[in-house]
């Protein structure tokens, strides 16, 4: 016997409902958003970014900072191999401007944006979910307008469940183009780095990975290539402020794009405090003077706490070498006649004439060379090699002309013996960090 139903299957109905939100495409994409915003709220899937854009509305919703931010752009703004695709127009429209002012930290926006080859896939794959979705949510509550029976509801359940799970994975594989800005030097025109974003992170993850790999966007700075950027193009004269430096590299493609702020502190505390400041760091002065012409609170080869904010200057090591042995002859000079000054003839005795009076005494010779030597211990070298570089290397390397050579010994007594994995690390570990002279020896 055959008999047929006068009520459509629930399949049926799922397709006919996921065929009818073709016509309301703005359901569809405001569920991606939805899903995309719920994602990025977690701080642990934003990656290191310090801002995340989600879908912004305008140019004027991205906040002009020094702290690089990810912007991701709307599906309806894809990126294609077009000229100009959408995702880039928004992009450059986005790194221009801010509302209707002209953006001034242009190297602290990069962007994520959808492929329009795969969009479609999950624009279908989001349709099917909202599609079973609602007959879900038709079947359910206090007045249900679908009568299920329990076989159509675990269907419909499961279905759904596994139009999630596709949802999911299409909006990994959607949004994987990460547009970044970049210039080869402050006369070069502006060009955009494509790159994919592939993986198994959140979105932000993704990016921020890609970013860092492809060296588009920089977490560590070292202080002797902050030097190399000074030399460049960096200087204003004989120095640059601290602020402005904050301000350059936040504000020109042609330069390293940093996280944020203080990221470039610590490049130029790390700068400051090099014991070779003079050929890979450069010396940090308080303020300038201009009624003195000089440079105060000027130090070297020491630990500099830099803020955002600093008021502070970052010297030409040059410069900074020609006014500290300045101000060092100025103080002996003064020392010496202060001593002279406060001379007194001892009791009983004669002066010979003018030659008693005027007689100075012979300038004392000054040392030119240093040597010493100290046991560290083994538990805390660190800490021991720091205060040594801090208490009496950085007072060798600020004399003029100074040339300072740092050695370091080892010596190790094993009883036991060494094992092979101890021998075979040790051993690798020295040649990787260039020892002029290792080994292990029998007796």
């Amino acid at each position: 016997r055959y008999w047929y139903a006068t009520q459509p299957t629930v399949a049926k109905l799922a397709a006919d409902r996921a065929e009818e939100l073709k016509r309301h495409r703005d359901k569809v994409l405001d569920e991606i958003r939805d899903r995309i915003r719920d994602e990025i709220r977690d701080s642990r899937k934003r990656g290191e970014f310090v801002r995340v854009h989600a879908f912004p509305g305008s140019s004027a919703e991205v906040s002009d900072e020094r702290s690089t931010a990810l912007v991701i752009l709307g599906p309806e703004t894809e990126w294609s191999k077009e000229a100009i695709s959408p995702a880039l127009a928004a992009a450059k429209n986005i790194f221009d401007m801010r509302g209707t002012t002209p953006r001034i930290y242009k190297n602290a926006v990069v962007f994520l944006a959808a492929d329009r080859v795969r969009l479609e896939e999950l624009e279908q794959a989001v349709r099917n979910f909202l599609a079973w979705k609602s007959i879900l949510d038709d079947a359910e509550g206090d007045r249900p307008s679908l009568n299920l029976d329990n076989f159509q509801r675990t269907q419909a359940s499961a279905q759904r469940k596994t139009a999630e799970q596709t949802v999911h994975s299409r909006i990994a594989e959607t949004y994987q183009t990460v547009l970044a800005p970049s210039q080869d030097d402050p006369q070069a025109q502006i060009s955009w780095k494509v790159a994919r974003a592939s993986g198994t992170d959140g979105l932000a993850v993704r990016a921020w990975k890609k970013l860092k790999s492809d060296g588009a966007l920089v977490a560590d700075f070292a202080g002797s290539i902050l030097r190399l950027d000074l030399d460049r193009v960096l200087w204003r004269g004989d120095s640059v402020t601290v602020r402005q430096l904050m301000d350059d590299y936040a504000s020109y493609p042609y330069l390293q794009r940093l996280r944020d702020p203080s990221t470039l502190a610590g490049a130029i505390a790390d700068g400051i405090a090099s014991m070779t400041w003079v050929q890979d760091g450069f010396a940090y002065a308080d303020a300038w003077d201009e009624s003195a012409q000089r440079h105060r609170g000027l130090r070297s080869a020491q630990n500099v706490t830099i803020r955002e904010d600093d008021n502070g200057v970052l010297v030409r090591p040059e410069v900074a070498l020609k006014q500290l042995e300045a101000e060092r002859v100025a103080t002996a000079g003064e020392s010496g006649v202060s001593a002279a000054t406060d001379r007194r003839p001892e009791e009983g005795a004669t002066k010979s004439g003018a030659e008693g009076a005027d007689a100075a005494p012979a300038e004392a010779k000054r040392p030119k060379r240093f040597h010493a030597t100290v046991s560290l211990n083994p538990e805390r070298v660190g800490r021991d090699a720091s205060q040594i570089a801090d208490e009496v290397i950085s007072h060798l390397t600020s004399a003029l002309g100074a040339d300072v050579t740092v050695t370091l010994e080892i010596e190790a007594q094993l009883p036991g013996g060494a094992s092979e994995q101890v021998v075979r690390t040790v051993t690798e570990n020295c040649k990787s960090l260039k020892f002029d002279q290792h080994g292990f020896e029998s007796e």
